[in-house]
C-alpha cells in the first residue's frame, strides 16, 4: 500500500492489480475520487504521490503549508496550482502533466 492511500480500503481491480480510489487509472471513479480528496485536503494530507487525476483539479489559491508530494502523479486533465502557496517543500517529480497545467503566481518556499 502507497502512503498516499492511508485510511483508503480497496476500491477496484485493473489489469489484475488492485487500486485504492486515489491509484486507479480510470476516469469513471470521479464522484468517488471528489470524496477522498476533499477528505484528504481537509485534514492536511498532501501525500499525492503515484495519484491518479481523472479530471480537472483546481489547486487554484490554495494554500499548502505542509510538504506536498505529487511524485509520479497522473493528471489526466487540466491543472490549475495559479496563486497557490507551497510553504514547505514541493515535490513533482516524475509527474505526468495530459494537459494544460498552470502555476501562474503560484508561491514555492521549497521544490
Amino acid at each position: 500500500m502507497r502512503s498516499a492511500c492511508k485510511g483508503l480500503s480497496f476500491y477496484k481491480k485493473h489489469e489484475d492489480k488492485r487500486y485504492c480510489v486515489l491509484h486507479y487509472p480510470g476516469k469513471e471513479k470521479s464522484a468517488t475520487f471528489d470524496e477522498a480528496l476533499k477528505r484528504k485536503l481537509e485534514a492536511e494530507d498532501f501525500d499525492f504521490s503515484g495519484v491518479w487525476f481523472p479530471d480537472d483539479v483546481n489547486f487554484r489559491g490554495r494554500t499548502f503549508a505542509k510538504p506536498v508530494n505529487f511524485n509520479s502523479a497522473t493528471f489526466s486533465a487540466e491543472a490549475s496550482f495559479n496563486f497557490a502557496t507551497f510553504s514547505a517543500e514541493a515535490s513533482f517529480g516524475s509527474a505526468t502533466f495530459s494537459a494544460v497545467a498552470s502555476f501562474s503566481n503560484a508561491t514555492f518556499s521549497a521544490v
